[in-house]
């Protein structure tokens, strides 16, 4: 995994996944990535609001402002690279451009990726 796609999987893990709720429940991985990160990100001016705000609002141009954050962290702390790359959960890294999120209500919900062939609903 490329720095760039380490930085895209950790910023849609953090932004998907909510880093309170990951924490409320259990996600031990997710917890411990959300911390580091908050942990790093707070010593670099402006970083931890980009964290924060894609957290809130995880669009994909925070979720890539925050990839952006990450690249800038590890480049000045290269350690820091192989750390994310520890504690990654597995299926966050299967989802480098980011996750499926959905917020809300609706009677049903399709979310998919890497469809071959036809697709009848």
């Amino acid at each position: 995994m490329t720095p760039d796609e380490l930085a895209m999987a950790v910023a849609a893990a953090l932004a998907t996944m909510g880093t309170e709720a990951a924490v409320a429940s259990g996600g031990r991985a997710v917890g411990a990535l959300a911390r580091l990160v908050r942990e790093r990100l707070g010593r670099r001016r402006g970083d931890e609001e980009t964290l924060q705000d894609a957290i809130e609002h995880p669009d994909q141009q925070r979720i890539a402002a925050l990839a952006d954050a990450l690249l800038s962290a590890m480049a000045d702390d290269p350690a820091l690279a192989g750390r994310l790359r520890e504690i990654l959960p597995p299926d966050a890294a299967a989802v480098p451009g980011g996750g499926n999120h959905f917020s809300g209500q609706a009677e049903t919900v399709v979310q998919a990726r890497d469809i071959r062939g036809g697709v009848n609903l």
